[in-house]
């Protein structure tokens, strides 16, 4: 075989893979603005003091809800969401830190800890863009770049925050009706968030080419009522594949079982970060039906299962401190840990249950640990397990379900042509008007078989109407944001491999990537392996002109996001490079005898 052309042949320098400083993302900005008042007498030192406790109070709240804290100018802080690793809730993450730094810093001027000594409330404003970032590529060393109208259009919209107020702009608005509810927009499309929208808004989408998984699921919920031992089930998919969806036609399916079943839900959330062990918390509320007088409802459950002698007594002061608004102390884990699988043991003796728990790939190790525990030591009961996650899961628990002689896992791949029309056509109402064909086949070759990319490019043909532009749609904010999530969870290295083939033309071979990236071919390789077991990539059957192992992107949102990440003058760069190395190594092959 032909050795691939050396770096050095070309016009344009190597550079590693790893190097990618700058990059186009969309991130949400959080300024705060603190004033302190005359009643400080002027004393430096009590003014740097406050100023410093205030501070502390405000790295805190960002950092809880995962933002990052880039600079001080005066009495104004900037923090930023979505600058070293993009997640689909940016957004959501920015406005709620904003409020909850309101509620903590209106306790510096009730007579809490710090009094403000008349100094005005404070203003907080969020703006939500795309925007080039300079920094480096795993986040460390020095504060981010942030270029782009975001900055400016967020100062803007602080001057007209009132004091104690919240204000965001039109697009972070946009990003999360879902989650919040809002007041009325003013003439600037800014508007106040009110509050965490407690019910679903949306009616789920019909449940399409999930035969064959809700077949599995039903057989799952009949061996363990016969079987009368626990069953640890696996739910796997991408960001959008319906593993939501999926396991509530399961819950569905356990109400109408003939045996009988109790249905209990959690779910892992990044909100726990102050709570790990928020999960028991949501766990016990569905078990005991909690209301206002939670404790009266879980000594109702405790009691039925337990009586009310010593052993009922240790249940409820095991679990009381779930119920508690402070999270339990470290120290108080085992215990409650025992007492929580104790109690969900209990309910599964009384009838079959089934405990759904999703979102694992967000719940830290102590949950884990928790979760595989009950799967073994739960005993002799009909208990049915089911977990949904990220396939990241398998990255920090590669022998997950492992070794069981009663586990079963489930992996949600894209949904085949004829399920994905059938979807699209289920959301698209009658007012939205037939889809010409050529758009139907472009629409369905962007959703690639996901669900989620589905609805959200239903949903944005909905809003066009009838009346929409020709030509191919663009991809949803929301489907853009998905996509450069699920890409920030790959190391640099692997982005950047990524960049190289869609240089490449969005097929490529480690020989390509790494005269394109400027890395060694082994490395390549490895990079491209990754890729293809995390499912950005899939290998063709077929090698390349050389005998190479050849790769393509799994989905065309993938390819689109990784352009859309890369400045211009890099992704130009790249395409010369990708250029020169087919010239190359075609002469190459030509020159064969």
């Amino acid at each position: 075989l032909p050795a691939p052309p050396h770096a050095a042949a070309f016009p344009y320098p190597a550079v590693p893979a790893g190097v990618l400083t700058e990059q186009h993302k969309q991130l949400s900005m959080l300024l705060v603005r603190t004033t302190l008042g005359k009643g400080l007498g002027g004393d430096p030192e009590d003014a740097a003091r406050l100023s410093g406790e205030l501070a502390v109070a405000i790295r805190d709240e960002v950092a809880r809800h995962g933002g990052k804290v880039s600079g001080v100018l005066g009495p104004v802080t900037f923090a930023l969401f979505g600058v070293v690793r993009t997640r689909e809730d940016d957004a959501e993450r920015a406005v709620r830190a904003g409020r909850a730094i309101l509620r903590r810093l209106r306790q510096y001027g009730a007579g809490g800890p710090v009094p403000v000594h008349g100094g005005s409330a404070p203003r907080v404003a969020v703006a939500t863009g795309v925007v080039v970032v300079t920094c480096s590529a795993d986040g460390t060393g020095a504060v981010p770049i942030v270029n782009g109208a975001v900055p400016k259009s967020c100062a803007d919209l602080l001057e007209t925050v009132p004091p104690g107020g919240i204000r965001v702009c039109a697009t972070t608005r946009s990003g999360t009706e879902r989650s919040l509810v809002y007041g009325p927009a003013g003439p600037d499309g800014a508007s106040e968030p009110l509050g965490a929208r407690t019910a679903r808004t949306d009616t789920p989408p019909a449940l399409v080419g999930r035969d064959r998984e809700v077949e599995q699921l039903g057989g799952a919920l009949g061996d363990v009522a016969r079987r009368q031992r626990p069953c640890l089930l696996t739910v796997l998919g991408e960001p959008g594949a319906g593993k939501s969806r999926l396991m509530a036609e399961l819950a569905r399916l356990a109400r109408r079982s003939p045996h009988g079943y109790r249905v209990v839900t959690g779910h892992s959330s990044w909100c726990d970060r102050d709570r790990p062990l928020a999960l028991l918390d949501r766990t016990l509320a569905s078990a005991t039906g909690t209301d206002d007088r939670a404790r009266d409802a879980l000594a109702r459950t405790v009691h039925a299962l337990f009586g009310t002698g010593d052993r009922g007594r240790w249940l409820l002061d095991r679990l009381g401190p779930l119920l508690r608004d402070e999270p339990p102390a470290p120290a108080d884990w085992p215990d409650l840990a025992a007492a929580w699988r104790l109690l969900l043991t209990g309910l599964a003796a009384e009838r079959p249950l089934l405990l759904v728990l999703e979102d694992l790939h967000t719940a830290p190790d102590p949950i884990l640990d928790l979760v595989t525990e009950l799967a073994d030591a739960a005993g002799p009961v009909p208990l049915l397990l089911a977990v949904t996650a990220r396939p990241e899961l398998l990255d920090r628990r590669p022998t997950w379900g492992g070794g069981r002689r009663d586990a079963l896992a489930v992996t949600l791949d894209p949904l085949d042509e004829p399920s994905s029309a059938a979807l699209l056509d289920a959301l698209l109402t009658d007012s939205d008007g037939a889809l010409p064909a050529d758009l139907r086949r472009d629409v369905l070759a962007r959703v690639g078989g996901n669900p989620l990319y589905a609805v959200e490019y239903a949903r944005e043909l909905s809003v066009q109407g009838p009346g929409r532009p020709a030509g191919p749609p663009t991809m949803p904010r929301h489907v853009r944001q998905v996509v450069a999530a699920h890409l920030d969870t790959l190391p640099p290295l692997a982005k950047a491999v990524l960049v190289c083939a869609s240089a490449l033309g969005g097929v490529c071979c480690a020989d390509g990537v790494a005269a394109v990236g400027g890395v060694d071919r082994a490395e390549a390789a490895h990079w491209l392996d990754h890729l293809e077991r995390r499912d950005f990539l899939r290998r063709s059957r077929h090698p390349s002109a050389t005998g190479a192992l050849r790769y393509a992107f799994r989905h065309p949102a993938t390819r689109e996001a990784v352009d859309a990440l890369v400045p211009r003058t890099v992704r130009e760069d790249r395409r010369r490079r990708a250029e020169a190395w087919t010239e190359s190594t075609a002469a190459q092959l030509t020159a064969r005898p």
